[in-house]
């Protein structure tokens, strides 16, 4: 009997680790009209100010397993880069690829002449600065106080064994080449779900809270136009 819960249990952690999927990103399709400001945006590498730990909580796990009733809930790992996850898989480079897609969405939304990702600020008439401020991950670990036998019996039946606390935050500026602000405002996002032996996602969907950000931003610099273009006037006229 014990071969066959075993084998079970096996099969399901398989079939979590197999369902690690790359971040993916899908921009807005393409906005077909004349743009709002008649200048290039460059978008380069975001910054990254994160804290640099990830932590593992060994002894709660332990406290889980042989301690029944005593610790139900308690918190297994602390991702401040969750890039790296739990298998130790890098699945993004922040940095780099947080900006590419950002300068496909705003390019895709046609407010600028154009809008693209560059290692050299000069390729544009305006800068949009990346700062990643935050990316974190609390993953919350139960085994409904059954030690790990016993809720791996209720994980094999659908019930949830983690809950994810994500949360991104993110800080835009476009600025001028001499480094003036035109616009600038910090993003946050929210997420919680619910992990199981069959509903395992290692992505954790950063690629979605991004798309999110994204919009609000699209939809700030749509509202202050009239602010970016007289500013960017009186910079052309001195």
């Amino acid at each position: 009997m014990k071969k066959h819960f075993y084998l079970l249990l096996a099969c399901a952690l398989l079939n979590a680790c197999a369902s690690a999927a790359p971040f993916s990103y899908q921009a807005e399709p393409k906005l077909l009209k004349k743009e709002d400001v008649s200048l290039k945006v460059v978008v380069p590498p975001f910054q990254d100010t994160r804290l640099k730990d990830n932590s593992f909580n060994g002894l709660c796990m332990t406290g889980l397993m042989i301690v029944p009733l005593l610790v139900p809930y308690c918190t297994l790992h602390e991702f401040n880069r969750p890039e790296f996850n739990k298998f130790g898989v890098q699945h993004v480079n922040v940095p780099e690829d947080f900006a590419k897609v950002t300068a496909n969405e705003l390019e895709n939304a046609s407010i600028f002449k154009s809008a693209a990702f560059s290692f050299n600020n000069e390729d544009g008439d305006l800068i949009l600065v990346g700062n990643v401020k935050k990316m974190f991950i609390d993953d919350v670990g139960t085994y409904y106080g059954l030690t790990v036998y016993g809720g791996a019996v209720l994980g094999l039946l659908g019930a949830p064994l983690d809950y994810n606390h994500r949360s991104l935050e993110i800080e835009y500026k476009l600025m001028t080449p001499s480094f003036d602000v035109l616009f600038e405002k910090d993003y946050a996002v929210k997420k919680n779900s619910h992990v199981g032996l069959w509903t395992f996602k290692v992505a954790f969907e950063f690629d979605n809270m991004l798309k999110q950000i994204n919009m609000e931003l699209i939809s700030d610099l749509k509202e202050n136009l009239a602010a970016i273009k007289q500013k960017t006037a009186k910079k052309s006229s001195r």
